[in-house]
């Protein structure tokens, strides 16, 4: 069905403009001059989804008066699908209903797929030894699948750009046209592409070998010319907006619908004048002609076109070849009738000058003018340093520090600026993908409310690495492959559609990583998975199957039989109880889920087989939560049918591998769509892409480093068309597109250009180049402009010209320190400053503050008696026992990691632990019954230990063991002739109270606690005798000294202990020996007890400005005569050497382990500065000190 063409329809038009809003406004203009009927749509022709959603936004805004706030009656598509479109209506509406395949064989993605079925039956024959030579020892079909993919790319590209090559290849010719129309032969070595386009062609049928883009399109043009009137199916208007380059077929096409449809072109030209380099054909100098009426053109090139290419801007002209081409190509179907249409007043052309107030202005006003580098400078006004901010340059250490400048560069502008929105602001990067993580950590940082906040928005990252449920099924198909470590799987948990699919929650994962880890899961689903990997086949320690039966085990039978005798060898892990044992089902049923699934993925299949395969596993493995989680799993399943579709309609029957399956399938999840959000309010991170020239009031430009951009791209070695004389104008260039995107950007920005690159290396400082486009954007600066007292560079000589240059760009850029908390932020340099003002604090310069004495908290008492453990916290880190008893903060937090190798090597920790788990429950069983035989039950608890998975599997084990548990042995030894000494052990433990008075309006303090571990004998005299005798897994010597944080933990309940019987000894049983607190009389015990008490509850109120390590050593240095003290410590401590070193050292410990401290103290010198320093350490710890070193002399 066809109608009657439009009144409007007249050929194609071109509306051209320097300014993206004025050429937006412009078209809309046109389209209200002659509204369609109100069914009709317009169709509009973009390249990129963000022109797409600025021109909806556009339309919505301003089409109609007013604007009625929405888009109606447009199709926005890509050029590439109207162009197929026209060619099945127009071609349908001559030859008649399918003449046309709704998709083409000859398309990329269906043309790889047969080339896959072809390549195996071409390596035969020697035509084809060139690929023969790259597919050999090929057994995967991976290195077929990528050379099938690469050459769809090339024969696509040829169907686009080199229609006549292919016509003469299917003639018989071997032959290449170039661009004069000489007609050579193809390359000896490529002959092969020849018969490989032939033979695709013979393994079709009839009616679809002619249906390749080449073909359609000669079709096409003779079929355009016959048309009566428009096909329904071609929109009565397309309008082509932004577009900065389109081949000549494309170009073909507009031409031959514009006789029935009206179609309108809307080209952004960065130039009011005509900047091609050669006059040569009629239409050229037919746009020469029309260029030469707008003012502003030097009157010398009117009279000689031939001129024009020496009038030019310089960056212009290195930086606009695509564009230069492609106006030259535009020419030759250009039929805008500018007489015709200035009678009418209906303007084609709007070129409006920029604001020259700012550099940036000035040289964009130069680049539209064609205004040539050597009237600049005498043009412009000198540059002001300081003044202007429009253009700035920033030099970096790396793409951390460039995100954390531009946050400080927009939060300036921002305050400077009441007006600029966050949507006014958009960055581009040359891979976004790069830089996706660092956006995220420097402007994610921040939650809204907070002052540093900043809205943003990152585009076009590919979802396959972004989207969890993307994740999961990239990880899914990848079971073969997968080690299934411990952190592997708590990561798939962390996914929700996973983890809705097997019944469990997110609080469920805390539950869930604390049993894995006890477990001793590490990697592996068991022991046969494992010898997959080409790994020996052992046992099944540290998998997956192991821990599960631990779980299972410890379910049912609870603890592990105290003597290491356990049913089948199986050690019970014995958390799991309780109704959080129910967790374990959904955990075995995930395990098992993926071990089925990795013996489905690992055999070849066919894609039906492969498809009912992978619906299979998504249906098993996900389930969405939310809408938004639906829509992606409606659109990872659509992709799988559209897969199988592709594959189908090549008819390839080869068993596909699952390598190329999950290459090609995931493939498509990452492929641009112009559904996706990219102008939301927010600031814009986006990649530097073609056809994104929307203007912006601020954009910023980073990674900006040489070798990054122009980008490189790796050309086949038999792309016929990167032979030398083969280019053509409308070729597409990587390269070329990017130096115009540059160009482009430059234009797009309203008010400021910020451009920033890696200039300094992290490791040495040594400079780095930028982008040989910001090199050339920089000496175009400093050619053009000098600074306000500078003389013109034509009177300078050539060393002060070059001095001058450099201080034009010295003003115009500014060098970052290495590091967000650099000196030169806090030193009130203009160019250099920052926003993160927490790092004023550590930054010694004169402008830092004081550290300011923290205020006291409001009068309180504690609910309930203090107990010894609060007293032996607050021994051991009296701030850190602040903030835990007063503001229940902690920052210690448990590591709930998981591991993922074996425990082949054991740091302290982990050493501590070991010993820990396997020391103490034995000493309880020693405690109870001393004349076991600790050998042998000794050995059987090891072996226990072994078969749980805390020790390394075989040969290693033994070694490991034997350093690990060496001292225990004699520890028990020790512990147990102790015990035989004191053989009574008191069931329950008696009850240990003290009271205090009350001081002032402070109420009295009460202690109240039990005393453990303590046993009783009989002495020589037969009366009865306490003792406390305790078992330590740390050493309480280091070296010949004492480890004074063993002594602490053990110091308020040794003073107990006095109060329930004077004299009664402390005994520290350790692996370096044992250690004897003496007694005391009751009173001096009852005395310091209560003075303990008293400075914990001053402690309550404010920080107590001292720490052990800090206090301990100024003791041993210098000892007070009494806790009383006042002169201590003497004048001489501080200059000390010995103890200053001790402090420092102890200093760079805590600032690794002790954050609060830091907080109330962040320099050493702060804390020795306090004024209570010494009150506090001698109250606390000269009480201690002085009666145990008081004991040492004694026994010495």
């Amino acid at each position: 069905m066809t109608q009657s063409p439009p009144s409007h329809a007249q050929g194609l038009v071109v509306l051209q403009g320097n300014r993206m809003e004025d050429l937006r406004d412009l078209a809309l203009m046109w389209l209200a001059r002659e509204p369609l009927h109100p069914l009709d749509h317009t169709a509009f022709l973009v390249q990129s989804n963000g022109i797409a959603q600025w021109l909806k936004t556009s339309i919505a805004e301003l089409q109609g008066a007013p604007g009625r706030g929405i888009c109606l009656g447009t199709d926005v598509m890509l050029p590439a699908r109207f162009q197929w479109q026209a060619y099945r209506s127009v071609i349908e509406a001559v030859e008649g209903p399918g003449r046309v395949p709704a998709t083409s064989p000859w398309d990329k993605t269906r043309l790889r797929w047969r080339l896959l079925g072809l390549l195996p039956t071409l390596r035969e024959d020697t035509l084809y030894a060139p690929l023969e030579r790259y597919l050999i020892g090929d057994d995967t079909l991976r290195k077929h699948y990528q050379l099938a993919e690469r050459l769809a790319d090339l024969f696509d590209q040829y169907q686009v750009y080199r229609a006549d090559w292919l016509s003469a290849w299917e003639a018989g010719r071997d032959e290449l046209v170039l661009p004069t129309g000489e007609r050579v032969p193809v390359p000896a070595d490529q002959r092969w592409q020849p018969a490989l386009w032939r033979h695709i062609g013979e393994s079709l049928a009839p009616v679809d070998s002619g249906s390749h883009r080449g073909a359609v399109h000669r079709r096409f043009l003779a079929a355009a010319g016959q048309l009566p009137s428009r096909p329904a199916a071609l929109p009565p208007r397309v309008v082509v907006f932004g577009i900065s380059s389109l081949p000549r077929q494309m170009l073909e096409v507009l031409a031959g619908v514009a006789a029935v449809s009206e179609v309108i072109l809307c080209l952004l030209n960065p130039c009011e004048h005509d900047w091609g380099e050669i006059i040569e054909t009629r239409e050229a100098l037919r746009r020469y002609h029309r260029q030469q009426r707008r003012r502003g053109m030097p009157a010398a090139l009117h009279l000689n076109p031939e001129l024009l290419h020496l009038h030019a801007h310089p960056l212009l002209a290195a930086w606009g070849k695509q564009g230069r081409d492609y106006l030259q190509l535009l020419g030759q179907y250009d039929a805008t009738d500018t007489e015709a249409l200035a009678a009418l007043q209906q303007p084609v052309d709007v070129f409006t000058p920029p604001d020259t107030e700012t550099l940036l202005g000035q040289l964009q006003a130069d680049i539209l003018a064609l205004r040539p580098l050597a009237e600049t400078q005498a043009h412009w006004p000198a540059l002001v340093p300081g003044g202007d901010r429009s253009i700035r340059f920033h030099v970096c250490h790396s793409p951390q520090r460039e995100l954390e400048v531009l946050h400080d560069q927009l939060l300036d502008a921002f305050a400077a600026d009441p007006d600029l929105q966050p949507r006014d602001v958009m960055v581009m990067v040359p891979d976004i993908n790069d830089y996706a993580p660092y956006i995220d950590a420097v402007f994610g940082q921040f939650l809204p409310g907070e002052p540093r906040y900043l809205p943003y928005h990152v585009a076009d990252q590919r979802q396959r690495h972004r989207e969890p449920m993307l994740v999961a099924v990239d990880t899914l198909l990848s079971l073969p492959q997968l080690r299934f470590r411990a952190s592997e799987m708590l990561d798939l948990l962390e996914i929700p559609p996973l983890r809705e699919r097997f019944g469990l929650a997110e609080g469920d994962l805390p539950i869930l990583q604390r049993w894995i880890r006890g477990a001793n899961i590490r990697w592996g689903l068991d022991a046969e998975q494992r010898s997959d990997l080409d790994l020996p086949l052992h046992d099944e320690l540290h998998t997956w199957r192991f821990g599960l039966e631990r779980m299972l085990m410890g379910y049912a039978v609870g603890e592990p039989d105290s003597n290491g005798d356990d049913w089948q060898g199986v050690v019970p892990y014995d958390e799991v109880a309780g109704l959080d044992a129910a967790l374990v089902g959904p955990l075995y049923r995930l395990v098992l889920t993926l071990e089925e699934f990795r013996g489905a993925l690992q055999a070849p299949r066919t894609a039906a087989e492969w498809g009912e395969t992978l619906a299979a596993m998504l249906d098993a493995t996900l389930q969405a939560t939310q809408p938004a989680e639906e829509s992606l799993l409606g659109m990872i399943r659509g992709s799988l049918e559209d897969w199988l579709e592709e594959i189908e309609d090549a008819a390839l029957a080869v068993p596909l591998p699952l390598a190329v399956v999950r290459e090609s399938w995931l493939a498509r999840l990452d492929e641009p769509r112009l559904s996706q959000n990219f102008l939301v309010g927010r600031i814009t991170f986006a990649p530097l892409m073609p056809m994104r020239a929307i203007p912006f009031a601020h954009i910023h430009l980073l990674g900006m480093n040489d070798g990054a951009y122009p980008r490189r791209v790796d050309t086949p070695d038999f792309d016929l068309m990167a032979l030398r004389g083969h280019y053509r104008a409308g070729d597409r260039s990587r390269r070329d597109d990017d130096r115009y995107l540059f160009l482009e950007a430059l234009l797009s920005a309203r008010r400021r250009l910020g451009i920033s690159w890696c200039g300094r290396s992290v490791k040495d400082n040594s400079e780095q180049p930028p982008s040989v486009l910001v090199g050339q954007l920089r000496d175009h600066l400093a050619r053009g402009w000098r600074l306000e007292g500078q003389p013109p560079l034509e009177e300078l000589g050539a060393s002060a010209a070059g001095a001058a240059m450099q201080a034009v760009l010295a003003a115009l850029t500014t060098e970052h320190p290495l590091q967000a908390f650099g000196a030169d932020y806090f030193r009130g340099e203009e160019d250099l400053f920052t926003y993160a003002s927490e790092w004023q604090g550590i930054v010694d310069t004169p402008a830092a503050p004081a550290v300011k004495a923290t205020e006291p908290l409001p009068p309180w008492q504690p609910e309930a008696a203090v107990t010894l453990a609060q007293l032996e916290r607050f021994l051991r880190d009296p701030v850190a026992a602040l903030f835990r008893e007063r503001l229940s903060t902690s920052l210690s937090g448990a590591d709930l990691a998981g591991e993922d190798d074996e425990p082949f090597d054991f740091d302290g920790l982990a050493t501590w632990q070991q010993r820990d788990a396997l020391l103490q429950p034995l000493g309880q069983q020693l405690a109870q019954t001393p004349g076991l035989n600790l050998a042998e039950l000794f050995s059987a608890r090891v072996a226990q230990r072994q078969r749980a998975g805390d020790y390394p599997p075989q040969p290693v084990g033994p070694v490991v063991r034997e350093s690990l548990l060496e001292p225990l042995p004699s520890t028990l030894e020790a512990y147990r002739e102790l015990l035989r000494e004191y053989p009574r052990r008191l069931s329950v433990a008696p009850q240990v109270t003290l009271a205090t008075e009350a001081v002032g309006e402070a109420a009295g303090l009460a202690l109240e606690d039990s005393l453990d571990s303590l046993h009783q004998g009989e002495t020589s005299a037969g009366d009865p005798r306490l003792a406390r005798i305790v078992l330590l897994t740390s050493p309480v010597h280091q070296g010949k000294e004492w480890r004074w944080s063993q002594l602490l933990r053990h110091w308020p309940a040794h003073l107990a202990l006095q109060l329930l019987q004077a004299g009664a000894p402390s005994y520290l049983v350790s692996p370096s020996g044992t250690l004897t607190l003496p007694g005391m009389p009751a009173e001096p015990a009852r005395t310091w007890l209560t003075r303990l008490l008293q400075a914990w509850h001053r402690g309550m109120h404010r920080p107590t400005p001292t720490h052990p390590e800090l206090a301990l050593p100024a003791l041993g240095h210098y000892p007070p005569v009494t806790a009383e003290s006042t002169a201590w410590p003497p004048e001489e401590a501080w200059q000390d050497r010995r103890l200053r070193d001790e402090w420092r050292r102890a200093w760079e410990r805590l600032e690794q382990r002790n954050p609060l401290l830091l907080r109330e103290f962040p320099r050493l010198e702060s804390l020795l500065a306090a004024p209570d320093f010494a009150a506090a350490s001698l109250g606390l710890y000269a009480d201690l000190h002085g009666w145990v070193s008081a004991e040492r002399e004694e026994q010495s």
